[in-house]
């Protein structure tokens, strides 16, 4: 994918968040169950690549990857409400009269870079999280996986428009380009190696990020 293309997706991005549409807990709901969905079509397809890519069995790839990230999004689906309450706190002394809550808000526009080894958990794992939370998001896999980065990028494709759920196919320039844009949260599995040049790319623009290096977080 060309960096001019890559630029336009997170501009539009940028578009959709501002207009709010994101922030709506029906339309979070809504974006949830339309990723339930996917995940029962394309079930089947998703242990068919990872037997091709990584030779996990139907049964690992149940237990790992789809069946988790299924009873995740049920479980999200189940607490979003409560968890997009807002919630009281103690009140300085200094503020009284008065009371105090805690809101939560979604930071905007989100990059998540998945790894090979858990391709399907660790792509869906913080875009369900990014979904609850409001956010519009950008996807980028593993080149090392290309039958799971195939399926992925028809489930997203057929059922969300870019501006809201993009992905990015390609391989280390697409990440490279990635790593240079302007994005409001990061999610990044791998190697504490990459992970340190993810962290450097984006600390000029105090990006938060979250790392996943090694398999500990």
């Amino acid at each position: 994918m060309q960096e001019q293309e890559i630029v336009s997706i997170i501009k539009k991005q940028r578009e959709y968040f501002n207009s709010g549409v994101t922030r709506a807990y029906q339309h979070r709901v809504d974006c949830l169950n339309k990723l339930k969905e996917a995940f029962k079509r394309y079930e089947q397809e998703l242990n068919a690549a990872l037997m091709q890519d990584l030779g996990k069995s139907e049964f690992e790839a149940f237990l790992a990857e789809t069946g988790f990230c299924q009873h995740e999004i049920s479980e999200t689906i189940k607490r979003l409400k409560v968890w997009m309450k807002p919630k009281r706190t103690w009140t300085s002394l200094l503020c009284q009269p008065g009371s105090s809550r805690i809101y939560h808000s979604p930071l905007g526009v989100n990059l998540i870079i998945a790894p090979y080894n858990y391709p399907v958990n660790l792509s869906f794992s913080p875009l369900i999280a990014a979904i609850a939370a409001g956010n519009t998001v950008v996807l980028k896999t593993s080149e090392m996986t290309p039958a799971c980065s195939s399926v992925i990028q028809k489930m997203l494709e057929e059922h969300f428009d870019p501006h809201y759920i993009a992905y990015i196919p390609g391989e280390i320039a697409e990440t490279t380009v990635l790593l240079q844009k302007k994005f409001d949260h990061i999610f990044f599995t791998g190697s504490p190696r990459v992970g340190s040049i993810v962290m450097a790319k984006e600390e000029k623009n105090l990006t938060p990020v979250t790392l996943e290096l090694g398999g500990k977080s």
